[in-house]
């Protein structure tokens, strides 16, 4: 199928509350727009958010892995500030592994691991904004892909729903897969499309037992590809930002990327929650072929707790956005299709703008701290990958 391409303008706001971000191996972000044009994608870096106008039209914030935050946590303090310039207009999408580590499974981690803790660290998620909030589950809530996870996911459910009131849901419901379709604006006209989510819960496709999983009988991963393509059907006037928690690849850990620090070859052969992974690649390859008949705007997912901004075939981006925690970020490299890679903590933002029978679109990839390296590393910091930034400062487009 022949891509359809759109204007989006990638901005790369660096927000840093202790010393300069280091970028091109510079001491300070170059202050100047940097051009990377293909089609119409363009890339600028700039170290403050413009301040949003009238023609916004509609905020996505994306947020994967943030499930060990705290009262004080900068990472929700900066995700209320993006989400309540405009709540009624912003939708956060939490995308799954939302309570560490285990989830609201029925039994306890550790002795540190109680029920308040969970629900605290739920609450601080919950509390960050005013704006709209759903969250995805992920694999820890699914009692880290082990025995007791469906009841893990519908405990989750209850106290989330305990929330509702705050403007806080989670989807799919019942620990079933989804996909649940969510219009969050309604086009007017070819030039302005709509905009709708797709939510799908993908550890649902990677449990290995199947009893694990099945909430309702009737669910399949052939029903879910099915309903995968009608949601994607109903969504042809829209730009659609398909969400899950896994992502379809990733140049980080579960991809098979490790700092020098780690034995690559322990996950050569890939772990369940792996790329590599046999489940794990049946699934990409079906969504893949799913994708590819409409060409969604943005696939979406965390797992990797790392920033990512991949050109992709079967949709126009894929985004991994599992930096919620600054406590778990881990290593990322960088691929051919790579756009941006970071290893630090933060969180995506994607903003529709019409005006004067226009649309625009706007991806800002959000980081409020430096955060750390693995600690295993002990480096405190550590620069984009250097093919990333080989990229940044030259004229030529992403290799697709």
């Amino acid at each position: 199928m022949k891509h359809t391409f759109i204007q989006l303008s990638l901005i790369i706001s660096l927000f840093i509350l202790g010393g300069c971000a280091i970028i091109c191996e510079k001491e300070e972000p170059n202050p100047d727009p940097i051009g990377i044009n293909k089609n119409g994608f363009k890339v600028v870096i700039s170290q403050a958010p413009e301040t949003p106008d009238a023609s916004l039209a509609c905020r996505v914030i994306l947020i994967g892995d943030a499930g060990k935050v705290d009262a004080n946590d900068q990472i929700m303090e900066s995700l209320g500030n993006w989400g309540d310039v405009e709540p009624d207009k912003t939708c956060v999408v939490f995308l799954g592994d939302n309570v560490y580590p285990i989830g609201f499974a029925n039994r306890y981690h550790d002795e540190e691991d109680t029920f308040r803790g969970r629900l605290d660290i739920l609450k601080h998620q919950i509390d960050s904004t005013h704006a709209k909030k759903i969250f995805v589950p992920g694999n820890h809530d699914w009692a880290k892909d082990c025995f007791g996870g469906k009841e893990a996911v519908l405990n989750l459910q209850k106290a989330i729903d305990m929330h509702s009131h705050h403007n806080a849901e989670i989807q799919p419901r019942d620990a079933r897969p989804g996909p649940v379709r969510i219009p969050l604006l309604k086009p007017q006209g070819p030039e302005q499309k709509g905009v709708s989510l797709i939510i799908l819960d993908t550890q649902w496709w990677l449990n290995w037992l199947p009893y694990w999983r099945d909430a309702k009988l009737e669910d399949t991963k052939e029903s879910v590809i099915e309903e995968l393509k009608k949601a994607l059907d109903e969504s042809s006037d829209d730009h659609v930002i398909l969400v899950s928690h896994h992502p379809l690849k990733t140049s980080g850990k579960h991809g098979g990327y490790h700092a020098a620090c780690y034995a690559p070859f322990l996950r050569a052969i890939g772990k369940s929650q792996d790329t590599k992974a046999r489940r794990y690649k049946d699934m990409v390859s079906q969504l893949t072929t799913t994708m590819s008949e409409t060409h969604p705007l943005i696939y979406a997912g965390g797992h990797d707790h790392s920033l990512q901004v991949m050109t992709a075939e079967a949709v126009d981006y894929e985004l991994v956005s599992g930096a919620g925690s600054i406590e778990k970020i881990t290593a990322v490299d960088a691929r051919d299709d790579t756009v941006y890679a970071r290893s630090a903590a933060g969180f995506m933002v994607v903003d529709f703008f019409r005006e004067n029978g226009k649309s625009s679109i706007k991806l800002s990839v959000v980081e409020p701290e430096q955060a750390p390296y693995d600690k295993s590393c002990k480096k405190e910091h550590v620069p984009m990958p250097r093919r990333v930034q080989e990229k940044l400062i030259t004229d030529k487009p992403p290799t697709i």
